[in-house]
Protein backbone atom coordinates (compact mmCIF):
# COMPACT_ATOMS: atom_id res chain seq x y z
CA UNK A 1 0.00 0.00 0.00
CA UNK A 2 1.79 3.45 -0.75
CA UNK A 3 1.22 5.81 1.38
CA UNK A 4 2.14 9.99 1.27
CA UNK A 5 1.42 13.28 3.05
CA UNK A 6 2.22 16.21 1.15
CA UNK A 7 3.14 19.43 3.55
CA UNK A 8 3.98 22.81 1.40
CA UNK A 9 4.60 26.02 3.44
CA UNK A 10 4.89 29.34 1.29
CA UNK A 11 4.90 32.86 3.04
CA UNK A 12 4.48 35.98 0.20
CA UNK A 13 4.76 39.09 2.10
CA UNK A 14 1.44 39.54 3.50
CA UNK A 15 -0.38 36.21 3.36
CA UNK A 16 0.03 33.40 5.96
CA UNK A 17 1.87 29.89 5.23
CA UNK A 18 0.14 27.06 3.29
CA UNK A 19 -0.33 23.63 4.46
CA UNK A 20 -1.66 21.30 1.87
CA UNK A 21 -1.65 17.44 3.10
CA UNK A 22 -2.48 14.51 1.19
CA UNK A 23 -2.68 10.64 1.90
CA UNK A 24 -2.97 8.41 -1.09
CA UNK A 25 -3.91 5.37 2.07
CA UNK A 26 -7.39 4.35 2.34
CA UNK A 27 -7.48 4.59 6.26
CA UNK A 28 -3.90 5.09 7.13
CA UNK A 29 -3.65 8.16 9.24
CA UNK A 30 -0.56 10.69 9.26
CA UNK A 31 -1.09 12.21 12.48
CA UNK A 32 2.22 12.64 14.14
CA UNK A 33 2.49 10.32 17.88
CA UNK A 34 3.45 12.66 20.72
CA UNK A 35 6.77 12.07 22.23
CA UNK A 36 8.42 10.72 19.08
CA UNK A 37 10.69 12.24 17.05
CA UNK A 38 9.44 14.15 13.82
CA UNK A 39 9.16 12.33 10.81
CA UNK A 40 11.51 13.41 8.10
CA UNK A 41 10.37 14.22 4.58
CA UNK A 42 11.46 11.78 2.14
CA UNK A 43 11.43 14.05 -1.22
CA UNK A 44 12.12 17.99 -0.79
CA UNK A 45 11.37 20.05 -3.84
CA UNK A 46 9.25 22.97 -5.70
CA UNK A 47 6.01 22.76 -6.84
CA UNK A 48 5.88 25.43 -9.65
CA UNK A 49 2.29 27.00 -10.55
CA UNK A 50 2.53 29.11 -13.58
CA UNK A 51 4.53 32.08 -12.28
CA UNK A 52 4.36 30.74 -8.41
CA UNK A 53 7.07 28.51 -6.92
CA UNK A 54 5.69 26.65 -3.76
CA UNK A 55 8.34 24.44 -1.45
CA UNK A 56 7.27 20.80 -1.16
CA UNK A 57 8.68 18.47 1.50
CA UNK A 58 7.46 15.15 1.13
CA UNK A 59 6.65 13.06 4.44
CA UNK A 60 5.63 9.40 4.64
CA UNK A 61 2.08 9.37 6.02
CA UNK A 62 3.24 6.04 8.14
CA UNK A 63 5.13 5.28 10.89
CA UNK A 64 7.86 2.36 10.78
CA UNK A 65 9.01 2.73 14.37
CA UNK A 66 5.98 1.07 15.30
CA UNK A 67 6.34 -1.85 13.54
CA UNK A 68 7.63 -5.28 14.85
CA UNK A 69 11.23 -6.92 13.63
CA UNK A 70 12.00 -10.21 13.92
CA UNK A 71 15.53 -12.05 13.75
CA UNK A 72 15.90 -15.58 11.83
CA UNK A 73 17.10 -18.26 14.46
CA UNK A 74 17.93 -21.49 14.15
CA UNK A 75 15.19 -23.46 16.10
CA UNK A 76 17.78 -25.86 17.60
CA UNK A 77 20.06 -23.46 19.56
CA UNK A 78 18.12 -20.23 18.97
CA UNK A 79 20.90 -18.55 17.77
CA UNK A 80 21.22 -15.58 14.84
CA UNK A 81 21.23 -17.02 11.48
CA UNK A 82 24.11 -15.59 9.43
CA UNK A 83 24.13 -14.30 5.89
CA UNK A 84 27.13 -15.11 3.69
CA UNK A 85 27.80 -14.32 0.80
CA UNK A 86 28.45 -17.47 -1.66
CA UNK A 87 29.90 -18.11 -5.20
CA UNK A 88 28.79 -20.87 -6.91
CA UNK A 89 31.11 -21.18 -9.49
CA UNK A 90 34.12 -20.92 -7.33
CA UNK A 91 32.63 -22.92 -4.57
CA UNK A 92 33.81 -20.22 -2.07
CA UNK A 93 32.51 -17.39 0.21
CA UNK A 94 33.00 -13.89 -1.23
CA UNK A 95 34.35 -11.16 0.86
CA UNK A 96 31.82 -7.90 0.24
CA UNK A 97 35.41 -5.92 -0.92
CA UNK A 98 35.25 -8.72 -4.53
CA UNK A 99 31.42 -8.00 -5.11
CA UNK A 100 30.73 -5.44 -7.86
CA UNK A 101 27.24 -4.54 -9.65
CA UNK A 102 26.39 -5.64 -12.93
CA UNK A 103 23.23 -5.25 -15.34
CA UNK A 104 23.04 -8.71 -17.43
CA UNK A 105 22.05 -7.73 -20.86
CA UNK A 106 21.50 -11.34 -22.55
CA UNK A 107 21.21 -14.74 -19.98
CA UNK A 108 24.51 -14.72 -18.17
CA UNK A 109 26.42 -11.86 -19.86
CA UNK A 110 26.96 -9.25 -17.77
CA UNK A 111 28.30 -5.32 -18.21
CA UNK A 112 29.86 -4.31 -14.82
CA UNK A 113 29.35 -0.84 -13.80
CA UNK A 114 30.81 0.95 -10.68
CA UNK A 115 29.44 4.06 -8.50
CA UNK A 116 30.98 6.48 -11.30
CA UNK A 117 28.99 4.65 -14.49
CA UNK A 118 26.03 4.71 -12.16
CA UNK A 119 26.68 8.60 -11.03
CA UNK A 120 26.73 8.86 -14.81
CA UNK A 121 23.48 7.78 -15.73
CA UNK A 122 21.57 9.34 -13.25
CA UNK A 123 19.39 12.26 -14.64
CA UNK A 124 19.74 15.36 -12.85
CA UNK A 125 17.38 15.85 -10.57
CA UNK A 126 15.66 19.88 -10.85
CA UNK A 127 13.18 19.00 -7.93
CA UNK A 128 10.38 21.14 -9.23
CA UNK A 129 7.27 19.66 -10.09
CA UNK A 130 5.39 21.36 -12.46
CA UNK A 131 1.63 21.78 -12.48
CA UNK A 132 0.58 22.11 -16.36
CA UNK A 133 -3.04 21.69 -15.85
CA UNK A 134 -5.78 21.18 -13.24
CA UNK A 135 -8.63 18.57 -13.66
CA UNK A 136 -12.10 18.24 -13.14
CA UNK A 137 -13.70 17.63 -9.67
CA UNK A 138 -16.34 15.39 -11.95
CA UNK A 139 -13.55 13.19 -13.45
CA UNK A 140 -11.54 12.04 -10.16
CA UNK A 141 -12.86 8.63 -8.80
CA UNK A 142 -13.48 9.56 -4.88
CA UNK A 143 -12.58 6.34 -3.82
Amino acid sequence: MSALRISASASPPGLRPVQIRASLALGVSGADTLGTMPARPTWKGFLKISLVTVPVRVFPATNSTSSVRFNQLHATCQTRIQQKKWCAVCECQVDKTEIVKGYEFEKGRYVVLDDEDIAKARPESTRVINLTRFADVETIDPE
